[in-house]
C-alpha cells in the first residue's frame, strides 16, 4: 500500500472520532450549539431545504414549547431566501440531551398551517442544559433529509 493510500486510510478512520466528545459518561455526539433566535433559518443536513424556525414566546425554555417550523426549497441563488414553501411534507422532531442520554418524553403534534409553515405543539423540555434538536423531513416517497440543531436551555 503506498504512503498516500495509509495516510488517507488513517484519516478516514480518525474523522468519525472527532465527531465524539469523550467525557465521564462515554462517548456523546455533539453539535455547535446555536443561540436560539426568534425566526433563525439553517439549511438541511444536505442543502435541499432552507428551514426558519420561531417559538410562540419567542424562546425555547425548559417546560412546554410549540414552535413553527417553515420549510422552503433551497435557493441557490439567494442563499439567505426562504425558498419557495413546500406543503404536505412530513415533519418529525426529537430533541434529546446527549450529556445526560435523556430524550423529550412527550409526542408533538405537526400540523400544516399553509406557506410551508408546520406548527410544532408540545415540545417539552425537562431540563436545563444542552438539548440537540432533530428535524426529520420527507417530501414525496423519494426525497427525506434531516435538520440537526443544539441549543442551551436555560
Amino acid at each position: 500500500m503506498s504512503h498516500i493510500k495509509s495516510a488517507l486510510l488513517a484519516l478516514a478512520l480518525l474523522c468519525p472520532l472527532t465527531a465524539c466528545d469523550a467525557s465521564d459518561e462515554g462517548d456523546v455526539e455533539t453539535r455547535a450549539v446555536e443561540n436560539f433566535e426568534d425566526g433563525m433559518a439553517w439549511d438541511s443536513d444536505q442543502g435541499a431545504f432552507r428551514v426558519m424556525l420561531w417559538s410562540d414566546t419567542g424562546d425555547i425554555q425548559v417546560g412546554r414549547n410549540d414552535l413553527v417550523l417553515r420549510l422552503g426549497f433551497h435557493d441557490p441563488v439567494h442563499a439567505d431566501a426562504p425558498g419557495q414553501g413546500i406543503p404536505g411534507a412530513r415533519v418529525d422532531i426529537d430533541a434529546w440531551m446527549p450529556k445526560r442520554d435523556q430524550a423529550m418524553e412527550t409526542e408533538p403534534v405537526v400540523t400544516y398551517i399553509g406557506d410551508g409553515q408546520y406548527r410544532i405543539e408540545n415540545v417539552v423540555l425537562t431540563d436545563e442544559g444542552v438539548w440537540n434538536f432533530d428535524f426529520d423531513v420527507a417530501v414525496g416517497t423519494s426525497m427525506r433529509e434531516s435538520i440537526s440543531l443544539a441549543f442551551e436551555i436555560d
